[in-house]
């Protein structure tokens, strides 16, 4: 990881246009015993029905995890093991994974490691690749029920034990769980905002949504779901459609397409970080920001497709692995900028050779 503190990052950024950056941060919530899609008010906690999601197969949605990278709503069957995309707009549940498992509880998407991490009911933590579809076992949580996970945006897996209400920092390697701190019983999904750190939790006990702050455990009432919601078993908060890819990566030596991503909607005057996966061994990156989009033939199938002009060119320490790395940008926009829109895109070149370069899709992110 680099973190990039130069005042001419700043200075650079500050210069780009303002443009309508109209998404804001929002949450969805799935009623498990209802079988319904809602929205939820942050501010109030009230939920609005969206649609039915009783249908292709989808029996008991155990939660919801929000894939930035693709802007595509997720959830696993409890029941019957499928994992796979729920539209916002219309309910419907298409399958994508099959685990071959019932019993699943909670589900949190990584950018960093591009994988889906799922708790069991049996105190089992696991992975899902959604490219391939696998699922691995990691290992035991040391917990009875973690019922919800996220992701923060420093990269860190949470989960909250349902019956105890211990908050448990999960080890992303092993599975293995540590307690921080305690907050009250009943919780069934968490949502983390990765750019302001709030902590958001649906709890079943009183059907209503709460503040978390796991430091201290505290959980204070925001408000009631509302009439028509009997179990808000699954809620995740969506960073709206303020990152968009655009255009088509290009692979390297080995087949490999960069996947750049970003942990959370970025505000003004908060530390934004953009996460890199699939890099071959042994390969330096760089990271180009622009203020708009263009296509540009570089060769070999690869397209600059950030706008030439204005431009900064960021290249990282050291090399990047298979498992990628990140940039963490501090003060990207400065607090009290008006919202912009900014494109971003990844390149990958062998150290031993730059012609053999590899590039990922672009990706259009609106900055409150």
């Amino acid at each position: 990881m680099r973190s990039i503190r130069r005042s001419f990052l700043a200075l650079c950024l500050i210069a780009l246009p303002a443009q309508a950056a109209s998404a804001q941060v929002q949450a969805y919530l799935l009623d498990s015993n209802l079988d319904q899609l809602c929205a939820v008010d942050l501010a109030t906690g009230a939920a609005t029905l969206l649609a039915s999601t009783a249908n292709h197969g989808l029996d008991i949605p155990a939660d919801l995890a929000w894939r930035g990278d693709t802007s595509e709503l997720w959830t696993i069957d409890l029941s019957g093991g499928e994992a796979g995309t729920v539209d916002v707009a219309t309910g419907t549940f298409t399958p994508r994974c099959q685990t071959g498992q019932s019993g699943w509880q909670g589900m949190a998407w990584d950018p960093a490691t591009q994988l889906f991490y799922l708790s069991h009911q049996n105190g089992l933590c696991s992975v899902l690749d959604p490219a391939s579809g696998a699922t691995t076992l990691l290992g035991a949580t040391g917990f009875s029920l973690i019922a919800c996970l996220d992701v923060d945006g420093a990269g860190v897996l949470w989960g909250i034990d349902y019956s105890s209400g211990a908050i448990v920092r999960v080890d992303k390697s092993t599975g293995a769980g540590t307690a921080v701190a305690t907050t009250i019983p009943g919780f069934q999904d968490l949502g983390i905002d990765a750019a302001s750190g709030l902590w958001y939790g649906a709890n079943t006990a009183d059907d209503a949504l709460h503040a978390i702050d796991p430091g201290s455990g505290a959980a204070t009432l925001i408000g009631a779901h509302g009439a028509g919601v009997d179990f808000a078993k699954g809620f995740d908060l969506v960073d709206g459609a303020c990152v968009t890819p655009y255009g088509t990566g290009c692979p390297g030596a080995g087949g490999f397409v960069p996947v750049l991503s970003m942990n959370g909607c970025p505000h003004a005057g908060q530390q934004t970080t953009l996460n890199l996966a699939q890099c071959l061994g042994g390969s330096m990156s760089a990271l180009l920001i622009s203020s708009g989009q263009a296509q540009v033939p570089l060769g070999g199938g690869c397209f600059l497709l950030v706008q030439s002009t204005p431009l900064c060119l960021f290249i990282p320490l050291g090399g990047s692995g298979p498992g990628g790395g990140s940039w963490t940008l501090t003060g990207l926009i400065p607090a009290g900028t008006p919202p912009v829109t900014i494109d971003f895109q990844a390149f990958v070149a062998d150290t031993a050779s730059i012609i053999d370069m590899s590039a990922s899709s672009g990706l259009k992110v609106d900055v409150h």
